[in-house]
């Protein structure tokens, strides 16, 4: 696989559909059409429907206009299928993309894939693959990473089966650093931790030795306290994860007696409308092929440290309820 890194702003897009042919520019002022043509040995009805059709781009910038004016050294590109139209969702964004995968950001209140088995219509995946069949129908998504749908962060996603078999079987070596914020509720012990989790695989028997071997195997994060409440009971706190998988987040909190605010899944005194407090801020990584690390970044949820204004006895009496 071929993962180039070129940057630009906003998003960094890289080849969005596979590309057919490409010229150069040798005349200043010759119009599109005729350098298609010429270039191409198209007749002028193929060269302006080509155009038309969004297949042309030139210097990277889709080009639907036959009269569009080349300068010397203007690089046309001729794309084998139209690369999809820009995407736009309230709950997704993409930050990067190449030929081998897209990564987006998501937002609290959408799930990455469809877990349940219903509502696929909703899910991150769905709504991402129907965006590249508009322009290549047996386009396909597979997930590398899984965010829960009341968590925001980053997800990866790659376009073919041999991109996502080398994404996974690499994954905890590719990511460098992930980093968390949540609300916990529970006792810290210092404003910085080193916390561990035992892996346990449910499915093994009791004493057997696969299940002793799995126990061996422990999931370790740093969490550094941010801020803590006036009465001590609930901290903003920093996770700091390597390549660990997401699901076992929860866990390690858990296991060392913290909480995330809303997370019914370990017993949460208080309930949050559609999501918890945790959301990943940062996400570290080297795709295969790159010979430099990338690092993408959120803003911080400052809205988190609100949840510790509340007094003790607000806090008991918010219990059970939505906040």
């Amino acid at each position: 696989m071929a993962f180039s890194q070129n940057k630009k702003s906003g998003i960094r897009h890289e080849n969005p559909s596979p590309i057919k042919e490409t010229y150069i520019a040798k005349s200043e002022g010759v119009v599109l059409i005729d350098e298609i043509q010429t270039k191409s040995g198209r007749t002028r009805t193929a060269a302006k429907r080509l155009i038309s059709s969004r297949r042309v781009s030139v210097n990277g910038k889709i080009s639907n206009m036959p009269t569009t004016t080349l300068s010397v050294g203007n690089l046309i590109t001729v794309h084998s299928v139209a690369p999809p139209k820009e995407f736009t969702h309230p709950l997704i964004a993409k930050v990067w993309e190449n030929d081998d995968c897209v990564l987006v950001r998501k937002e609290a209140g959408i799930s990455t894939v469809n877990t349940a088995h219903k509502d696929r219509e909703t899910t991150v995946i769905w709504v991402l693959s129907q965006h590249y069949k508009q322009s290549d129908p047996d386009a396909k998504l597979f997930m590398i990473n899984r965010l829960d749908k009341e968590t925001a962060g980053f997800v990866l996603f790659a376009k073919s089966v041999e991109a996502k078999e080398t994404l996974v079987k690499q994954w905890s070596r590719l990511v460098s650093q992930q980093k968390f914020v949540a609300v916990v509720t529970g006792e810290v012990d210092a404003n910085k931790m080193t916390l561990v989790a035992q892996s346990k695989d449910p499915k093994e028997k009791e004493g057997s030795m696969a299940l002793r071997n799995r126990i061996r195997k422990v999931m370790q994060g740093e969490v550094n306290v941010l801020k803590s409440s006036e009465n001590k009971e609930m901290h903003v706190v920093e996770i700091i994860l390597g390549g660990e998988r997401i699901f076992s987040l929860r866990k390690l909190l858990g296991d060392n007696g913290l909480v995330i605010l809303g997370d019914g899944r370990y017993r949460s005194d208080f309930v949050l409308k559609g999501k918890i407090a945790l959301e990943q801020v940062l996400l570290q990584l080297t795709l295969p092929g790159g010979h430099r690390q990338m690092t993408f970044e959120r803003t911080y949820p400052t809205h988190f440290f609100t949840y510790l204004k509340k007094d003790k006895s607000l806090l008991t009496s918010l219990r059970k309820k939505q906040i």
